[in-house]
């Protein structure tokens, strides 16, 4: 798995490199929290699939699937979080109890992850270094994710189209 890695590595330094900027640069810029909390999700992604793929045993390599599912299941509720911030949806502004509920699904889905050896239910099989066997519910997670990742891009245009 040299190039899940490889494409790994240059995300995580990508990633890096831009939260860097942003950190340092757009300082006063209403976006630079939702996006350093995206490109921080997408580190921790990327460093566990290095991790997930660079483990010598299978119980190493597990531990480095459930780090990346930290970054995975959390990239698509700070997606809508940041689209939600550009387009100013105000519902979300001004209720934070709201947009912390948008993590519930992603929370449910780490319990998941963490526990599939017991239930099976997430993932059914796991191989060190190959695709794990998916189980119902990682198709349940994908409902979300897209849910998610589609309403923050009709959000993007959305707004787009108002300016």
């Amino acid at each position: 798995m040299f190039g899940a890695t490889l494409q790994a590595a240059l995300t995580l330094l990508v990633a890096a490199v831009l939260a860097t900027f942003v950190q340092l640069r757009a300082r006063h810029a209403p976006l630079r929290v939702p996006l350093l909390s995206l490109l921080v999700a997408l580190i921790v992604w990327s460093g566990g699939v290095i991790w997930r793929f660079a483990a010598t045993d299978a119980h190493s390599a597990f531990q480095g699937l459930v780090f990346t599912w930290i970054g995975v299941a959390t990239v698509p509720p700070l997606w809508f979080l940041m689209a939600a911030r550009f387009a100013r949806v105000r519902s979300i502004e001004r209720r934070p109890a709201l947009a912390i509920t948008l993590f519930v699904p992603s929370l449910l889905t780490l319990i998941a992850v963490g526990t599939a050896v017991k239930h099976q239910l997430f993932f059914r099989t796991f191989v060190p270094h190959g695709l794990p066997e998916r189980g119902p519910l990682f198709y349940a997670y994908l409902v979300f994710a897209y849910t998610m990742v589609i309403g923050g891009i009709a959000l993007f245009l959305f707004a787009n189209a108002i300016v």
